[in-house]
C-alpha cells in the first residue's frame, strides 16, 4: 500500500499549492477556483523514489516543440484502487496546429483529431507494476481552434465501472477488471455530431455520474452559439440531462455574452 500512497502523492503534489490559505472553504469546484489555481484540500506527501516509469504521452518532445517549450495538454489524474491504477495512453499520430485564416476570420480546427486516448490498466504485483489491459475510446476533444491546449480526458471509477468519456457526447462505461465495454450511455439517443464531452466525470457517494455535453458549430465554432448539458448518469444506466441555460440563474441567453468572459483580463470566479 505504501506504492500506492506514492502514486496518489505524485498526483497530489502535482496539484497541490503552497498558499496558507485553506482551498476548502470557499469554491468546491473543479481546480477549487476560478483562476485554476489548483489548490486542494490536502497536502501530497513528498515524492521518496520513483516506483515505475510509464510513458503516457508519445507526442510530448514534439508539442514541447510547437508550444515554444511548453507542453499545452490537460493530463488526466491516474485512479487508484487497492494495488490497480489506471491512466492514460495516447496512441495515433501527432498533427501540427492549425495555421491562422489570412482574413482572421474564425475556422474550425482539428488538428487533435489524429490523436487516440485509450486507458490502460497496471497492477501492482511484488515490487513490479504490470499491464493488465487497455481500453481505447473514440472520445475527440473540442475543436483545437476553440480550446488551444489539449483538452482533458478524464474518466471515473465507481465500484466496478470504469467510465471513459467517448465520442458525441456519450460515455462507454467499461468492466474496471476485464475490461470490456458493457454500454454506451448515449444522453442525446445517439452518437451526435459536433457535440463533445467536456472536462472531467465526477462521481458521487451514491454512484451518480456527472459530465458535461457541449454542442460547437462545426464550421465557425467561435463565432456561434453553443449549447451546453450538464449529464447525470445513474448505476442503472439511467440518464438526466438538463441544459445550463435553464439551471444559470439569470444566465444571458444566445450571443449576448458570447466570449465576453473569456476576454475579461481578470474574469471572476463565476462568470
Amino acid at each position: 500500500m505504501k506504492r500506492l500512497a506514492l502514486v496518489a502523492a505524485l498526483a497530489s503534489a502535482a496539484c497541490s499549492s503552497s498558499a496558507t490559505s485553506n482551498p476548502c472553504t470557499g469554491w468546491a469546484q473543479w481546480s477549487q477556483g476560478g483562476s485554476h489555481s489548483g489548490d486542494v484540500c490536502v497536502a501530497g506527501q513528498q515524492p521518496g523514489h520513483v516506483l515505475a516509469s510509464i510513458q503516457v504521452d508519445p507526442f510530448a518532445n514534439t508539442e514541447t516543440v510547437f508550444a515554444n517549450g511548453d507542453i499545452l495538454v490537460h493530463y488526466q489524474v491516474p485512479l487508484t484502487v487497492d494495488d490497480d491504477v489506471y491512466m492514460l495512453h495516447k496512441i495515433g499520430d501527432y498533427s501540427p496546429p492549425c495555421q491562422p485564416t489570412e482574413d482572421g476570420s474564425d475556422a474550425a480546427c482539428y488538428s487533435f483529431n489524429t490523436q487516440i486516448w485509450t486507458e490502460e490498466h497496471w497492477h501492482w504485483k511484488g515490487n513490479t507494476l504490470e499491464f493488465v489491459w487497455s481500453a481505447g475510446s473514440d472520445w475527440l476533444p473540442v475543436p483545437s481552434d476553440v480550446s488551444g491546449s489539449e483538452e482533458l480526458f478524464q474518466p471515473v471509477i465507481v465500484g466496478d465501472n470504469l467510465y471513459l468519456p467517448s465520442l458525441g457526447g456519450t460515455v462507454w462505461r467499461v468492466d474496471r477488471k476485464s475490461g470490456i465495454k458493457q454500454a454506451r450511455i448515449m444522453p442525446l439517443g445517439s452518437v451526435a455530431n459536433d457535440y463533445y464531452v467536456t472536462g472531467p466525470l465526477v462521481a458521487d457517494p451514491k454512484g451518480n455520474v456527472y459530465y458535461n455535453v457541449v454542442h460547437f458549430d462545426p464550421v465557425q465554432p467561435l463565432a456561434n452559439d453553443v449549447v451546453a448539458y450538464l449529464v447525470k448518469i445513474a448505476p442503472n444506466d439511467t440518464v438526466t440531462k438538463v441544459k445550463y441555460d435553464d439551471i444559470v440563474m439569470g444566465a444571458p441567453h444566445g450571443m449576448s455574452c458570447h466570449g465576453t468572459y473569456g476576454a475579461m483580463e481578470t474574469p471572476p470566479d463565476l462568470p
